[in-house]
Formats: structure tokens, C-alpha cells, sequence
């Protein structure tokens, strides 16, 4: 036992042995720490939620009898259990942390990551269930760790966002619907784009990137613009493996007008020596009568062939790293 207490490092709370102190028993506190050093890159802390209670992380105290390893100095928190209600664990001190959430009843409730501070614009986070993460704290936000480069898209298979992204201080994840970026919560983002895209219900196509290609967007305005407010624009696609397309032209009768025609007269075949015909004048003739007859389109059109379309599924949200 110490002669008096050793102090402790400031956030990992590894024993500072005084000069003098710990006369007999140097040992303690110095496996201690070695103890400590090891856990931080290894340890793995499993902790029950099942009661439902918000918690602390341990914390090494400078007493012989806790001087063992802690949650606090652990390299990955493990959350099991069934929860009865939404839970909030709070890391004592700044660092990192790898979180693996395998609780059940994730679809009701979330664990809630939150430091010590109780400034209400101190950032809280959320475990995502069933998976690890990597979770910092600066001793006032919590924050994820390789998440995703903010812009970037993610497809999610549900209809709704889950629970564990919408309660989070910071939301990481938002539903591209079109909506106004909130600058205020997403800086980064709304650096990028005024507007979120709007996909819902459409099928993500690339942007041309000056290829002129075909796409079109809004009766004729270059896919390359289609992003510039948000995605709002609306785009037809054809698809090509269509059967062909047979229907009716009906022609009603036409004239061709044709300057200085010549016809010739079939009277005036007569005795030898009569006139054998008579040329006449004429501005126009109606050459074409009235007729119906059938057109048929093929798919891939008489030029360059058209690539098959893949047939269309729907299904979930695409989402974009938002924070």
C-alpha cells in the first residue's frame, strides 16, 4: 500500500509514482500500468445492459485493490443483452474506442454514447447494432471514427432510417430526398451541395462529365446539370430490350406538285398521218390515293445496337455521409 496516493495521468489514468513513495511496494503500481498499457490495445470489456441502467465506465482508482484492469482502459466495449429501454454509457475520458453492440431489441432502443460534460452542445452518439465501430471522445463530443467520407452514398436496405442513426446528436447518415442541407448541423456538406438528391424512386445514373452523351434530363437539359441543384431534375430513361412497336399511318391521298408536268393525251390514235397524242400542261398532278399501311419500330433501332437495361428492383433508401 502506498505511503500516499500516487498521482495519475490525466486521461488514461496510468499510475505516477512519487519520489520516495511506495517504499516496498514500487511493483504495485507499475504492473499496474503495464497491465493498463496492454488492455488499452487489447483488452476486450463485456458489459450487460440487460437492466436497463445508464453507466459509467471504471476507472482506475490508486488503491492496491483496483488495480486492475478497467472498462475505461479497455480496447474494445462489448454490449450484450436484451434492452429494456434506450441506455447511456458514458466514456470517462478522452480517447478511443472500439464499440461492438450485440444487444436484441435494437429496433425499439439504441445505446447512447455520451462523454462526462453536460453541455447541451456536447455531441452524442449512437452504437449501430450488430457491428463494431470505432468511437472517439475529446472529453465534450463524441464522434465516429471512419465512417465514410462525408458526400459519399451508401444503399441501405430498410424503408426507414434506423433508430440508432435519427438519435444521434449529428445524425451521420440523412435520406437523400431532396431536402435543404442544415448548414448549421452539416458545414461540410453544404459546402458541397445546396440541396441533398433527390432519389427516391429513381434509378442512380452517373453524371455525363462532359461526354455529351445521351442522357437528358427536363425536356432536353445536359445530364451534367442534373446535380447542380440537388439531383431535383427529373430523368427518362428508355429501356431497350422492349419488344418492337407495330401501329397504322393512314394516308388520306396527297398531291405532288410537280412545275411543268407533260402528260400525254391517249386520244388521237387515228388513221395514218393523225396526230398521235396531245401534250398538255399541267401545275400539279394527284399522283397518290388514299391508303393505310403499318409501321414497325424495333427496339434497337436500324444504327448502333442499344445495351439491354437490367430489369428494375426497388429497394430501400439510398443514404449520403452527411456528418
Amino acid at each position: 500500500m502506498p505511503v500516499q496516493p500516487d498521482p495519475q495521468t490525466t486521461n488514461l489514468g496510468y499510475f505516477i509514482p512519487l519520489n520516495g513513495a511506495d517504499v516496498g511496494t514500487w511493483d504495485e503500481p507499475m504492473n499496474a500500468n503495464y497491465a493498463a498499457i496492454d488492455n488499452t490495445f487489447s483488452t476486450v470489456s463485456s458489459i450487460s445492459l440487460a437492466g436497463g441502467n445508464n453507466i459509467t465506465l471504471s476507472t482506475p482508482i490508486d488503491d492496491s485493490s483496483s488495480w486492475v484492469p478497467t472498462q475505461s482502459q479497455s480496447a474494445l466495449l462489448r454490449f450484450s443483452g436484451i434492452l429494456p429501454n434506450n441506455v447511456s454509457v458514458t466514456l470517462p475520458r478522452p480517447g478511443f474506442w472500439l464499440v461492438e453492440n450485440l444487444c436484441t431489441n435494437t429496433a425499439n432502443f439504441v445505446v447512447f454514447l455520451k462523454s462526462t460534460s453536460t453541455s447541451p452542445s456536447a455531441k452524442v452518439v449512437c452504437a449501430p447494432p450488430g457491428e463494431m465501430v470505432h468511437v472517439f471522445c475529446d472529453g465534450l463530443d463524441c464522434k465516429f471514427v471512419a465512417m465514410g467520407r462525408i458526400g459519399g452514398l451508401m444503399d441501405y436496405a430498410g424503408s426507414a432510417l434506423p433508430a440508432w442513426m435519427t438519435q444521434c446528436t449529428v445524425p451521420p447518415y440523412v435520406n437523400c430526398d431532396g431536402s435543404t442541407v442544415n448548414a448549421t448541423l452539416y458545414p461540410v456538406l453544404a459546402g458541397m451541395m445546396t440541396n441533398l438528391p433527390d432519389i427516391r424512386g429513381r434509378g442512380r445514373v452517373s453524371l455525363n462529365q462532359g461526354t455529351k452523351n445521351y442522357l437528358k434530363a427536363n425536356g432536353g437539359v445536359d445530364g451534367d446539370t442534373i446535380f447542380s441543384t440537388g439531383g431535383g431534375d427529373t430523368v427518362m430513361i428508355i429501356q431497350a430490350n422492349l419488344p418492337n412497336v407495330s401501329f397504322p399511318v393512314t394516308d388520306k391521298g396527297h398531291f405532288h406538285y410537280l412545275p411543268n408536268a407533260v402528260m400525254v393525251d391517249q386520244v388521237g390514235y387515228g388513221p395514218p398521218g393523225g396526230q398521235l397524242g396531245t401534250t398538255v400542261q399541267s401545275g400539279s398532278l394527284n399522283l397518290t390515293q388514299p391508303a393505310v399501311t403499318g409501321i414497325t419500330v424495333k427496339s434497337g433501332g436500324s444504327g448502333k445496337a442499344f445495351t439491354n437495361v437490367s430489369p428494375i428492383i426497388v429497394s430501400g433508401l439510398t443514404l449520403i455521409r452527411a456528418g
